[in-house]
């Protein structure tokens, strides 16, 4: 899409009515491809696309998320600590693979954290420069409606930031209402337009994208066995008898789904309502799970998938050294995972208890983040959504380790021991965890 916008003007060549993906990754493509003409002044082969340039731009991007992270913690912690949990987002393995993959995730990583960051900045302005606070959430708003637009998760945003404004007791009724309206004036200011473009393309009211009456279907129609929605067994039984009525073919046609994505995401909404009044149970199972698996698993399979794609292309007989580091790999991941996890978690009572407004801003962006996915449907390949916010969670952890303030003084300094312990251990287990991955594919 991308590259069709850059070289053809629109998302797809033979058709117009694209709504069905978020623009925002596509018009990134489309940017990166425009500065990389413009030294040349000519415009390269539309047949090839040049995955290299938007890997080595979308590295940009994370060391600037990484960048961001450790302006955040440094604000309210130790630069020991801010330093330890920038690397661990630096060579964070969920996120280091993402980096060289032509998707969403690295820009969405980066949006997020930026957002997040202007956010902070803003509301820690409030009660000293009023002006420069309204500025800042005039800029937060924008730059969370252009984060928006790379993925619709963060269309709740709104609210987390009136629970943000709400448990400030130094703001009056009328500077939180004020507050407020600016932001969403810069939310509106760039999904406003977009919303516009699609309601003249298809006469209907589309936000973002014409998906969501669709991933809320696929959690209401049976109960996820295992630990995410399996999606393409449950559309070909289940969605293609309902796509074949809608647009009387029998066989799929992805072209046919995209010029029809409007009217195909209406029908599912009303048989997702339909299933839900039927058997609300499954809806809610599948809600429970989808809550646990977004705290509770992480992307380890990857690294096995990587190395799966690799055997397929250098087909070897037997066992060899990279199968056993790709099982080394996947354990250290896991462990890695859990451990920011479980760290992160705790952060979010510390972020209740110790008003740190940094830590506040990232467990409510995650429990909105969460609750997007749990009322949608959720696969492993989303749950890159959650390690820059748990980060700054773990961090924050850390800190109230390193300085537990007790009369008890073994326990003291066992906290403080387990926090020196964890800044070492984390930041070396994620650095060991990506050279792995990195030598298995």
């Amino acid at each position: 899409m991308g590259q069709s916008l850059r070289y053809e003007g629109s998302f797809h060549r033979d058709d117009e009515v694209a709504v069905f993906r978020p623009p925002g990754y596509p018009f990134f493509v489309a940017t990166v491809l425009w500065l990389r003409d413009i030294p040349s002044g000519e415009s390269h082969s539309t047949n090839e696309f040049d995955e290299l340039t938007v890997a080595l731009v979308q590295s940009l991007l994370s060391a600037a998320a990484s960048t961001l992270i450790f302006l955040m913690l440094s604000r309210d912690l130790a630069q020991s600590t801010a330093i330890s949990f920038t690397l661990v987002h630096i060579f964070n393995p969920f996120l280091v693979y993402a980096v060289g993959w032509a998707n969403y995730p690295t820009l969405h990583v980066f949006g997020i954290v930026l957002s997040c960051y202007l956010l902070d900045r803003a509301l820690r302005s409030t009660s000293s420069k009023r002006s420069t606070s309204t500025s800042l959430l005039l800029v937060s708003g924008i730059s969370w409606g252009l984060t928006t637009l790379v993925r619709p998760m963060s269309l709740l945003m709104p609210l987390v930031l009136l629970s943000l404004l709400s448990i400030r007791r130094e703001l009056g009724l009328r500077d939180r209402i004020r507050y407020l309206a600016v932001f969403l004036c810069g939310m509106c200011a760039v999904i406003t337009p977009y919303s516009i473009r699609n309601y003249a393309l298809t006469g209907e009211a589309v936000l973002v994208n014409a998906q969501a009456g669709t991933a809320i279907w696929g959690s209401t129609v049976e109960k996820i066995e295992g630990n995410f929605l399996d999606w393409v067994p449950l559309w070909f039984e289940h969605g293609m008898p309902i796509y074949t009525e809608i647009t009387g073919d029998e066989e799929y046609d992805l072209q046919v789904f995209l010029a029809r994505a409007v009217e195909l995401n209406d029908r599912f909404r009303k048989e997702a309502a339909q299933n839900i009044k039927d058997n609300p149970g499954t809806y809610v199972h599948n809600v429970v799970k989808n809550i646990y698996a977004f705290v509770a698993h992480s992307e380890e399979e990857y690294i096995g998938l990587f190395r799966k794609n690799q055997r397929a292309v250098e087909p070897q007989e037997g066992p060899n050294s990279s199968d056993h580091l790709g099982v080394t790999g996947e354990s250290l991941a896991r462990l890695l995972a859990v451990s920011l996890t479980t760290l992160g978690l705790a952060g979010i009572c510390v972020s209740l208890l110790r008003r740190r407004l940094a830590a506040q801003i990232s467990a409510l962006t995650l429990g909105m983040f969460i609750l997007a996915h749990a009322f949608t449907y959720l696969t492993v390949r989303y749950l890159y959504i959650k390690y820059p916010l748990l980060i700054v969670l773990c961090g924050h952890m850390n800190h109230e380790l390193r300085n537990f303030h007790t009369t008890h003084l073994p326990l003291r300094r066992s906290a403080a021991a387990l926090g020196i312990g964890l800044e070492i251990a984390l930041p070396a287990l994620a650095i060991l965890t990506t050279l792995i991955m990195l030598a298995v594919i």
